[in-house]
């Protein structure tokens, strides 16, 4: 997204706003620049990341340009609420129950979903869909979007990160709230003390 998104310069910041409030029902949030710039020292497996899909044929923009871009947008600032909310058409199939017209292909929102379960929690991924059993997104800031698909959007929010960059007390809570549910995504589950 972020290479298609600096391939028009001129309209690039109009076109990140376009696509990450695409919906009127979602509320408008800012970005902190002191997070967006303390992104930039320590992006190295990023910008590595990047020379080798800008190798492949892949990435295009300048590699310094993407990353900019990437860096900004790991520093938006939201509530705990926005970000559900910002979730809830991915979980709707890929159409925004408040905005009639509004929409992403049913395919579309069944890739965010897949891409979330592989890569949404850094190299926690596997263990999330594992613990956790829904697909998820985590960022920076310690907040957590998850996705039940064809229920609801579902935010935590708390800063601490564990080594793989994921809250952790978001984390326990999501953890909690399929326990408590008693399913995920794949079926029955357990807490960890047995109970259903």
């Amino acid at each position: 997204m972020y290479c298609r998104l600096v391939a028009h310069p001129t309209k690039l910041w109009t076109n990140f706003w376009r696509f990450a409030v695409p919906s009127p029902t979602i509320p408008v949030f800012t970005w902190i620049d002191q997070v967006a710039a303390s992104e930039t020292p320590t992006g190295a497996r990023n910008r590595a990341l990047a020379h080798f899909t800008a190798v492949e044929g892949n990435l295009h923009g300048p590699v310094d340009d993407v990353l900019s871009v990437y860096f900004r947008q790991c520093s938006i600032a939201m509530s705990c609420r926005q970000l559900a909310m910002a979730g809830r058409f991915v979980a709707a199939g890929g159409v925004d129950i408040d905005t009639p017209g509004f929409s992403v292909s049913a395919d579309r929102a069944c890739r965010i979903t897949a891409l979330t379960v592989a890569c949404g929690s850094y190299d926690a991924s596997d263990e999330f869909a594992f613990r956790i059993g829904f697909p998820a997104k985590s960022g920076v800031g310690g907040g957590i979007l998850g996705v039940v698909p064809g229920v609801a959007s579902i935010a935590a929010w708390c800063p601490g990160l564990n080594e793989k960059g994921n809250s952790l007390l978001a984390t326990r809570a999501f953890k909690e709230l399929v326990w408590a549910a008693g399913r995920s995504v794949f079926g029955a589950v357990q807490s960890e003390d047995g109970s259903a």
